[in-house]
This record gives structure tokens, sequence and C-alpha cells, in this order.
């Protein structure tokens, strides 16, 4: 078998070569990457099923691009079309599995990986933590769990080590849009949301590959765009939590997000200058709910330099 050469290694190898944090730039470029395969992969019924940094790979920047191209290696625990109900992340590696992996499988699996990943880039450590030492092995702990092992799993040790991992581990999301105590550095909500959206505990809520790919690369270049013109911090201070009868909810809508950005840019930015941001700006009218979509244009319908017109 003839494969790729990629002279620039892993994304582990990428950390190694970092003095600092890493550039907020190169997290949306990797994050755009690999969730654009991931749908491609998706649209065709795999599931990668072991996706992490030692996995992406990275070789020369494509035109226009700034940044080494990742791509997504080592499928040896991938799987086409599997079967949700038959778990599989005791394949792949333990740390970068979903908390439902030990009842199911499926695309969903892949998305967490992907925050997983992510979260580990920017941390240095994922989103799974040990909590406990069990004082058995994980033979005597499975079988004393009252547990079965479910049809049609392969490799039945691994299953039992799997749960018993996951007995002795808890899921602990940090925000990397704040100071916390793995980094100094803080990143902009607008990244914070949308790799929270592939944490979601709730596998059925969790954001597609799908939906990535038609939102990333468009959020991207808007990223790159600020970075250039040096208007970072309009990223900043957007709302991911919102008040409902006085209380607040966990999190704003993708569209919602969207919606806050849209209106951010809108009233900040000079338009006169920059018109091809603007036409990246209007594409995100069309990613909203038709809800937020007419909000947004009734709330600046003000902003003459935006829209390039007189009301």
């Amino acid at each position: 078998m003839i494969f790729e050469y990629c002279p620039r290694g892993d994304l582990l190898d990428y950390l190694d070569t970092l003095d600092g944090p890493i550039p907020e730039l190169f997290l949306w470029h990797v994050f755009k990457h690999v969730a654009c395969g991931l749908a491609f992969l998706h649209s065709h019924g795999i599931v990668h099923g072991d996706i992490k940094p030692a996995n992406i790979l990275l070789t020369a920047a494509r035109e226009g691009e700034r940044f080494s191209l990742p791509k997504i290696a080592d499928f040896g625990a991938a799987s086409c079309n599997p079967p949700p109900e038959m778990p599989r992340g005791h394949i792949g590696t333990p740390s970068f599995q979903p908390p439902e992996a030990d009842y199911r499988h499926g695309p969903q699996s892949d998305i967490w990986s992907l925050g997983s990943m992510m979260h580990e880039l920017i941390l240095g450590r994922v989103p799974m933590q040990k909590v406990r030492e069990l004082e058995t092995d994980a033979e005597t702990w499975f079988e004393g769990s009252g547990r079965e092992i479910p049809d049609g799993v392969v490799a039945s040790g691994l299953y039992k080590e799997f749960c018993y991992y996951q007995a002795c581990h808890v899921v602990e999301r940090t925000r990397i849009d704040c100071p916390s105590e793995y980094t100094t550095k803080v990143y902009s909500p607008l990244l914070n949301h949308f790799m929270m959206r592939t944490l979601d505990l709730d596998w059925k809520n969790r954001i597609t590959a799908s939906q990535l790919y038609d939102l990333l690369p468009k959020l991207e270049a808007i990223v790159q765009d600020l970075h250039i013109l040096g208007q970072p911090e309009l990223l900043d201070n957007l709302e991911d939590r919102e008040e409902l009868n006085g209380r607040e909810a966990p999190c704003v809508t993708d569209s919602q997000m969207l919606r806050q950005l849209f209106e951010r840019l809108a009233r900040h930015a000079d338009w006169a200058s920059h018109q091809e941001m603007r036409k990246r700006v209007m594409q995100l009218l069309f990613l909203m709910d038709e809800e937020d979509h007419f909000a947004a244009f009734r709330a600046l319908r003000d902003v003459r330099n935006f829209w390039g017109m007189e009301w």
C-alpha cells in the first residue's frame, strides 16, 4: 500500500514547535479542515472512530492558506454504516470517546472526538478527567457491575476495560474564552461556542459534521479578516448564555450566536473600505434561522454604510 507522505508530522509534532499558546487562526484552520473531512466521511457512511491529535497529519499548505494542511489519518478503528446500537468506542482511544460510547456508536462519536481534540490542543487536557481509583481490576469490576456485553461487540476484553475506564472518569469541559488553571491565553467566545457544541453531552443535540461544514469555512474567513484588519476584539463579548424567565439558559443557539456576530460586525466595522468582508458577513444571514435572519435585518435597517443603500 502506498500512502501520501506528510512531512510535517502530526498535530502533536506541531505543538512541540511552538514557544507559546497556539494562535487562534491555526485553531480555526484545524477545526475547519478536520470537520470538513469528517463531513465527507459521514456523507459516505464512514465513522472514523479515533479522531485525536496524533491521527491528524500535516502537509504543505494549500495555495492562499497560511498554515499546513491537516489530513485525517489512521482508519484502523473506522467502520462503514455501523449499527448505532453496537458500541465501538473501545476500539478507539478511550480518552477521546463520548460519554455514550459504552452503548452506542455513530458519526456523533467523531464529533465529540473532534471537540476533545480541540480541547486538548488548547488546554493540554481532554474533557474526560479521572475522578477516582477502583480497588479492583477491569474484569472483576465488570463482573460485579451487573453489566452485559452488547451483542456484536468485538474484543470483549477491550470493552470491559473501556467501561472500567469510564467508571473512573467524568466529563469536565473547560471554557477557552476566559483564563483558567490550564491556560492564561483567552480565545474568542465564538470559537468556545462551537467547540462546546461538539462536546454536547446529549448526542442527539450535538452539532453535526454537515453543519460544521456549512459554518466553519465562512466563520474562519471572517475571523481571519478581523485579525488582518487588527480588529479581533470585535469577536469579544459575544454572549453564549441568555436569560429565560429570569433564569440563565445554558447556551444560545448557533443561529443566535451568528446573529450576535452579524449585528456586532455590521455596526462596528468600516464597510466602506472592506467590501469583500461585507460579502462574507452577509453570508451569515443565510445560515441563521428565519426568525434571527429577520430580527437582524430589522435591527440594522439604519446601518446605511453596511447595506450600501438609503432607507
